[in-house]
């Protein structure tokens, strides 16, 4: 992934809490034990819709690069680029899958204008400063050697068929 939760939260701010909460399931005659375990399975709950949704927004991302470059990108001078992209992806995420109101409409833009971009990376009309896909002729230089017996078959032998 291309960013954290922690990461995901200090994008999100204030929206982080509403968009990702998850209450505990609790009853009135739960002891104290048991809602201090339903707060915190409420607590892996929260985190892990995060982390889903970072997940989702990082393999829409290698999605669109994987065409051209190797994935995860791993170059330094990219990756920042790549977690803005990716916190913004995994917020649109959260907005689509909560109860609150449409996403801000920078957000949308936001969204849009990164998936242009992706679009122009994938399909070379951009380019990354990332290491290329490896393709299954990498290393190849075009020629084959090839070592056995003379041919029995030549154009000279064969002149008169």
């Amino acid at each position: 992934m291309y960013a954290t939760a922690e990461q995901l939260d200090r994008f999100l701010h204030d929206t982080y809490d509403q968009l990702y909460y998850v209450a505990p399931e609790t009853t009135s005659e739960m002891t104290e034990e048991e809602l201090a375990a339903a707060s915190a399975a409420a607590l892996v709950a929260t985190a892990q819709l995060a982390d889903d949704d970072l997940e989702a927004a990082s393999a829409e991302i290698d999605g669109a690069l994987g065409v051209r470059y190797a994935v995860p990108v791993s170059r330094a001078t990219v990756l920042p680029m790549l977690r803005t992209w990716c916190l913004a992806l995994a917020a649109e995420l959260a907005w689509g899958r909560s109860a609150m109101a449409e996403p801000p409409p920078n957000l949308v833009a936001r969204c849009k204008a990164i998936r242009d971009r992706l679009d122009e990376y994938g399909d070379g009309s951009k380019s990354l400063a990332a290491d290329p896909a490896a393709t299954p002729d990498a290393g190849a230089a075009g020629a084959a050697l090839v070592q056995g017996d003379a041919p029995l078959f030549t154009r000279a032998k064969l002149g008169g068929w």
